[in-house]
């Protein structure tokens, strides 16, 4: 469908979409749309950036029409800032229907009244157990980020929500990465789910590389200025122009009137007399880098991560270098469809903008102490076979991913060196006898065990929260005193036990005793 108006959207969400600079649907909106409006329950794969939150909440909103009453529809996301933005772009959509859109945890007036409410699993529990919500009438629930929940340990909160509301009630869930946890879920949660799109989760044939695309990490509200300064380096690298391409007519007057302010000349793609091209119609930008006499010559930089592999090689596929801005919660569905396009990603240096530049010296002041103290021949000899495929920002999310779920090594042959230094913290479980059914969350926890006990967040790993009871990751070292800070205190009108976890126990019992503490 090449138009929103070919899906029949109500003339009110159409004005609201080309206000946002969204004016023709994705292949994969066009799927999503009609399937919703008809009530039908999703598994989709997809990340931030391919346009399926967009299409969720239109179609939802389409499909309760009219309709009045406190929480209709129900969005659940990872976190209270994601809350946050999903629910604005929400209200922008809503609020042309006369529906009241709020998060909870923010600054939104009466959320519990509100016909779309959004919040994290944590708050929807607290706000059902202190009685506040009501989600009887709940006809569509969305939930944005199924795997990083997932991830964050938060998947019981969201079947608890999802047992609260009606059992007909229309289920979405949104998911990137994919794979058959998610299936499981989506069949034990909905009834018939859809599957978009129909090879989702299906390994990727690896064929040969098309070609070569650097990527940028920015913040949303740092791109217009990262886009000046790609626009600098790559004119530098004796590229004649470079094609920038938007989603949007508004978005590519914003950023040509910011280079105008820097001394960039802009035009339209194929302007001879301007070096930079601003190009909304990936197809007229293509068209103008494929008539310029020396193609090597044309670089293309997106400013807007592309909503499909299309998309992307119609933006990159021609040309000289190609760079795309990207913020961290897109580059999952950017590395996705690089590899669907037959795109090899690597990332581009960092510039030394003045947004970043102080922050950036801080940063690299820690690493010149970690440099100047530490040897890491064996962490180096460890990680260089990773550089060679993979970009160092998936490197660093994954020793992220490692040091929170902190995973000992499976033999000690994982273990380079025997050097105290050189290996992990070793963690223990301990048991609290408070969980959900006290209204306790992951945040409750963590807060107690930073202010009774003192331990900073990076010292506490999992944290598992139960009905009647929570299991709590921390490092060995820091374990007595989270057990003398917590036992006995009071946690939502709860008095707390606190104890080593059945086999840690043991554990922690076998150290007393070689210690002669006992």
């Amino acid at each position: 469908m090449d138009s929103f108006e070919g899906l029949n959207v109500r003339p009110e969400l159409l004005e609201a979409l080309a206000s946002e600079g969204i004016e023709a649907p994705t292949p994969l909106q066009s799927e999503m749309i009609p399937l919703i409006r008809k009530g039908r329950s999703l598994l989709v794969e997809s990340g931030r950036g391919s346009g399926a939150f967009v299409a969720a909440v239109v179609g939802i909103l389409e499909a309760l029409g009219d309709e009045t009453g406190a929480s209709r529809v129900v969005v659940v996301t990872p976190s209270r800032s994601e809350a946050e933005s999903a629910a604005l772009s929400c209200a922008r959509l809503a609020s042309l229907l006369d529906l009241r859109t709020a998060a909870l945890g923010g600054p939104w007036s009466r959320p519990e009244e509100a016909q779309v409410l959004v919040a994290t699993p944590a708050d929807l529990l607290d706000g059902l157990q202190r009685s506040r919500l009501k989600l009887e009438r709940v006809g569509s629930v969305l939930v944005n980020g199924l795997g990083v929940m997932r991830a964050g340990n938060s998947l019981g909160d969201v079947e608890t929500v999802l047992a609260a509301v009606p059992q007909d009630a229309q289920r979405i869930f949104l998911t990137l990465p994919f794979g058959e946890e998610d299936r499981r879920f989506a069949e034990a949660h909905s009834r018939r789910s859809v599957i978009l799109p129909s090879d989702a989760g299906a390994p990727r044939e690896e064929g040969g590389r098309r070609g070569r695309i650097l990527y940028r990490v920015c913040k949303e509200d740092e791109r217009d200025t990262y886009a000046a300064q790609g626009v600098n380096e790559l004119l530098a690298a004796d590229h004649e122009h470079v094609v920038l391409f938007f989603r949007s007519e508004d978005r590519a007057a914003d950023v040509g009137d910011l280079l105008a302010l820097r001394g960039f000349a802009a035009g339209a793609p194929g302007n001879r007399e301007t070096p930079v091209w601003l190009a909304v119609d990936p197809l007229e930008g293509r068209k103008a880098v494929e008539d310029f006499p020396e193609k090597g010559r044309v670089a293309t930089l997106g400013v807007d991560v592309p909503p499909d592999p299309d998309a992307l090689d119609r933006r990159h596929g021609v040309g000289g270098e190609s760079l795309v801005l990207t913020t961290a919660g897109e580059f999952p569905h950017l590395r996705r469809i690089s590899d669907e396009a037959g795109y090899s990603l690597e990332p581009a240096p960092d510039p030394e903008t003045s947004l970043g530049r102080e922050r950036g010296e801080r940063y690299r002041t820690r690493i010149r102490r970690t440099l100047d103290e530490h040897d890491l021949t064996a962490e180096l000899l460890l990680l260089e076979p990773l550089f060679e495929k993979r970009a160092a920002v998936e490197v660093a999310a994954a020793l992220s991913l490692m040091h929170r779920t902190a995973s000992a090594p499976e033999s000690d042959e994982d273990e380079l060196e025997d050097r105290p230094e050189s290996r992990p913290p070793a963690w223990v479980r301990l048991f609290l006898s408070v969980g959900k059914r006290d209204g306790v969350g992951p945040g409750d926890l963590l807060g107690a065990i930073a202010g009774e006990a003192g331990i900073k967040g990076d010292r506490v790993g999992r944290i598992d929260v139960r009905d009647t009871f929570s299991r709590v990751e921390v490092e060995e070292g820091a374990a007595p005193q989270v057990l003398r800070a917590l036992n006995g205190t009071t946690l939502r009108g709860r008095s707390v036990r606190a104890d080593y976890d059945r086999e840690d126990r043991a554990r922690a019992k076998g150290r007393d005793r070689k210690g002669g503490r006992e």
